[in-house]
């Protein structure tokens, strides 16, 4: 028993990280830039997308400044990056 269900764990694991890896290939193929931010103390920040024509000023992120980088704002369809 202890082996089966040991089994389905192990084939869930797996058919998440093929639906990760299909998710983010598609996305690759289609000519998106996916933007992943966690960290360690807030958990999962942030998940945003580049080149899905986003307006000038349009507010994205903005992360916490013990990390010294944000995301604020996408202008036209280039992200503005700040580094302290």
């Amino acid at each position: 028993m202890m082996v089966w269900l040991l089994l389905l764990q192990n084939i869930k694991i797996c058919l998440l990280f093929a639906l990760l890896s299909s998710f983010f290939l598609l996305s690759s193929v289609l000519g998106w830039e996916c933007i992943f931010i966690s960290w360690a103390h807030k958990g999962l920040s942030f998940i945003g997308w580049r080149e899905l024509g986003l307006q000038d000023g349009y507010w994205i992120y903005h992360l916490s400044n013990r990390l010294n980088f944000k995301v604020d704002y996408a202008k036209g369809t280039h992200l503005q990056r700040y580094v302290k």
